[in-house]
């Protein structure tokens, strides 16, 4: 497990660094990590989820950039939510007429590519066997609905039961 300075570390050092007024950011993967110039306090949003201002990443999300490193942990929050996004479009097509359910279904599609995609991304990192396999059995969890998923209630996503 990494701390907080050790992560804006490396992150500032991978990858570009953008500069608000009062803090400094970089963003991969559908997520931004914010270091406050002032207090040193380190903040994650989800920029896929939120609307014109990014949401919240989960306790449990946090915790996988921490666990795993910025890279890794920013691919399973990003896998957690295309599966978010890939609920409400099932429960979207249920309930749509059948002029709109084609639409939704590629789009579903396509967002099933992109848990391909980064999971077999996510199986090419070198990590040794145990944490390998840790991570074979959490994205299991997430597209199982298991973990890392979250419900929206006043926009706000929490950490769904299960």
């Amino acid at each position: 497990m990494i701390t907080a300075d050790q992560l804006w570390r490396s992150v500032s050092l991978s990858e570009p660094v953008f500069q608000h007024a009062d803090h400094h950011f970089v963003i991969n993967h559908g997520l931004k990590v914010m270091h406050h110039d002032e207090s040193g306090e380190i903040h994650m949003r989800n920029t896929r989820i939120g609307g014109d201002f990014y949401g919240p990443v989960t306790d449990e999300q946090a915790m996988w950039v921490f666990t795993y490193g910025f890279d890794i942990g920013a691919r399973l929050i990003a896998i957690a939510t295309i599966v978010h996004i890939i609920e409400k479009i099932n429960v979207s097509i249920q309930n749509s007429n059948a002029n709109s359910v084609d639409r939704q279904r590629e789009r579903r599609s396509n967002l099933l590519k992109q848990i391909h995609e980064k999971t077999n991304d996510l199986q090419r990192e070198r990590l040794d066997n145990d944490t390998s396999q840790k991570l074979q059995t959490l994205i299991g969890d997430i597209i199982a609905g298991k973990r890392g998923t979250f419900s929206v209630s006043n926009n706000e996503p929490e950490l769904a039961e299960g």
